[in-house]
This record gives C-alpha cells, structure tokens and sequence, in this order.
C-alpha cells in the first residue's frame, strides 16, 4: 500500500465508521483517498481551447461538503455527510502527500454515490504568475457526483479509494472565461488498513511518539504511531504493563494497528516480546 500512495495527488478524509454488531457498538477507521494523477496527458482533456497542466502555476478550489448516499439508510435518511464546511484545496501542491480534511461517523453498508460540493476555483498561469483567474466556471451546479457501487465492509478498517481519471478545462473564447469539469468517471476500491508488523525497533522519536520498525531485509522500515497504543510486555496477561521506556531501538515487538494515509501505522497494541 504504501508504494501504491506514492507519486499521486490526493486529498484525505477520515471517517470513523460505526458498526452495529449484536448489540455491542463498535467503531472503526475508514479513509478515502480522492486522488486525481495530474499527469500532463491524462488529467487535462486535450480538447480545442484545452489548458496544458504545464502552463499552470496554481490550481485552488475550495471545498465545501462530501457526502455518501448509502443503501437502506432507514429512517435516517441514505445520505451521510462526510465533510461539511470550508477548506481549500491546492490541487498542484499536492503530490505525494495526504492531508486530512475531516473526521465523521458513518454506517457500514453498501453505497451509490460519493459527491463533492465545490467552488471558487483559483487559477494562475506560469505565464502570468501576478494574476489570479477567477472567471471560471464550474460545471454540475459545482457538484462533483462519482456513481459507483461499493460496500464498506463491517468489522474491518479500510482504505476507500476514489481514483479521479482526470480535470477537463477549456477556454470558452477570447473573453477570458474558462469552464472547469471534473470528470465524472471515477474507479473506487476497498482495501483493508487492517495490519500486524512483526519487526525490531530501529529508532524512536520520542517527542514525535513515532518508532522505525525494520520487517524484512529487502523493506524499508516502516513508521509507526505508539503514543496511544497498548504496551504489553513479555508477562502481561490482560493488563498492559509497558511504557514507551520500553520501546527501544533493536527490540522485537509486535505491532497492531491502522494504516493511514501516508502509508504509516497509527499502533493500537504493541507486544514488546524481549
């Protein structure tokens, strides 16, 4: 996973999904990933006035509501709202990083439609890098509607991935206007963030509360999260004992936790296991 989050633009939102299971409530970490690959041939539609993404200093929208439409969503409605406010979203600054918008609670089941609410578009072009274009105009009353079925799967955490196949934007004439759409088409798979790192210590950052684990000689080690996980050490029974102190670097530990965004592992438990 984590090779496969490199290299691309993408936005974050991480949603906390609810799961009903037989009376006992639990609640688990779901993340979708919107990327959009802004390579040159693919993400601008090459069409008569089209913009080449290399004369393009700076692309801004702001976003302002995600919301999911969900199968049976009983008297609640079929709609949940993932993300509602206002942020801005730098789409060229964005390679190769994640950023988290929001964090909502939504139900396990089976969904249609992802839908993104979204405006005031900025632009500036590399050839006028002093001017900000705002006489763009946004296609689908600035709703970005991606229809495609997947389930969220219960008692499982998931990467949800929204695969955006590209940005349509052409000049409508010699009036300075431009008409910007997103394409609709959009490829979504669920993944699971589910993971258990077998591995030694080989650094802790103790202010970050982060710790490298090396899992294999051809890996790279792998970063992960401790500062609210579980630390059981070798005599712990149902009670952990252990302590960051304990969490030093060539140890073997057993790691179990979430993958993010980033490709890192926010750690649930840890077993030091020397």
């Amino acid at each position: 996973m984590c090779k496969k989050l490199r290299g691309v633009m993408m936005v974050a939102v991480v949603l906390s999904v609810a799961l009903a299971l037989s009376g006992c409530p639990e609640k688990t970490t779901q993340t979708v990933l919107l990327s959009t690959d802004l390579d040159a041939e693919k993400a601008f539609v090459v069409s008569k006035g089209g913009i080449d993404v290399e004369t393009i200093e700076s692309l801004v929208v702001t976003l302002t509501e995600i919301s999911l439409d969900r199968v049976g969503g009983g008297a609640g409605g079929n709609r949940v709202i993932a993300f509602s406010g206002e942020k801005d979203i730098e789409l060229l600054d964005l390679m190769g990083v994640s950023e988290i918008i929001s964090t909502a609670n939504i139900p396990a089941g089976t969904y249609t439609k992802i839908r993104l609410s979204i405006e005031n578009p900025r632009m500036i072009l590399t050839a006028n890098p002093e001017e900000v274009i705002t006489n763009i105009h946004l296609t689908a009353d600035s709703r970005l509607f991606v229809s495609e079925t997947f389930v969220v799967p219960e008692n499982q955490n998931s990467l949800i991935i929204l695969d955006f196949q590209g940005i349509h934007l052409v000049a409508t004439g010699d009036d300075g206007k431009y008409v910007w759409t997103p394409q609709l088409r959009a490829l979504i798979s669920v993944e699971p963030a589910d993971v258990l790192l077998d591995g030694r210590i080989v650094s802790v950052a103790p202010d970050a509360e982060t710790m490298e684990i090396s899992i294999g000689d051809d890996a790279e080690p792998v970063l992960a999260h401790y500062g609210d996980a579980d630390i059981f050490l070798l005599n712990d029974a149902d009670t952990p004992t252990g302590t960051a102190a304990d969490l030093t670097a060539g140890t073997r530990v057993v790691v179990e936790g979430v993958l993010n965004v980033t490709g890192e592992v926010v750690a649930e438990v840890i077993w030091v296991l020397e």
